[in-house]
């Protein structure tokens, strides 16, 4: 969501996971999947017992971002939100996002379900080219400075992202290190050793999947 939603509800558990005493005897990794696996949330797994509204006009609109293929039809970057339906603009199925943030009309009626599809669908995706514009920005994480370079159009095609515009250049995607998807629609990433921090507009789950499965 851009906004915050009519409804909101948060609930929150506070427990002791590992005694103090315990933790020199723990090796860091069993440590850090202890923690991983405790902090893990299925909110779907715990909406269908609360079934809290979550409100909203505009429940679907976002959602394309996120997911970048139509399990109706196996279509790549042809969905569209619109209020709380999304369409394939390939078949022209309809998804309809209901007020608990349920997905009706589809064979997944939840967007974990969905994106578990969708992953196993990454080798084709890697095959397909989409692009968005975004704003690129200079960073230095050593000065925690940050300056706007400009609008770019960002590119993925033939195992490559080509940023044009502002700044012009191709990076092989087996080059990129550290890639991360932040704060809904920023992507950053190390390319020979320089710092890439670009805010973009569409395909933000899709870009990253082509960078970072392999």
């Amino acid at each position: 969501a851009k906004h915050l939603r009519e409804h909101r509800y948060v609930h929150v558990t506070f427990r002791k996971l590992i005694p103090k005493e315990h933790l020199s005897e723990l090796p860091a990794d069993e440590i850090f999947q202890t923690i991983k696996n405790e902090l893990y949330v299925n909110d779907y797994t715990w909406q269908r017992k609360n079934m809290v509204r979550v409100g909203g006009k505009k429940r679907a609109e976002g959602v394309e971002n996120f997911l970048y293929i139509c399990p109706q039809c196996n279509g790549f970057h042809r969905l569209y939100a619109q209020g709380n339906k999304l369409v394939c603009l390939s078949c022209k199925h309809e998804y309809f996002i209901n007020e608990y943030g349920f997905i009706e009309n589809g064979p997944f009626d939840n967007l974990v379900d969905w994106n578990t599809y969708q992953q196993s669908k990454i080798p084709e995706l890697k095959a397909t080219e989409f692009e968005t514009l975004g704003i690129f920005y200079r960073v230095n994480y050593e000065k925690l400075t940050s300056r706007r370079v400009g609008i770019i159009k960002l590119e993925y095609a033939d195992h490559e992202l080509v940023l044009t515009g502002a700044v012009n250049e191709t990076i092989p995607i087996s080059d990129i290190r550290y890639f991360n998807l932040t704060q809904l629609n920023v992507i950053t990433f190390v390319y020979q050793g320089r710092n890439y921090f670009i805010r973009i507009e569409h395909f933000n789950q899709a870009f990253k999947a082509v960078c970072t499965s392999g």
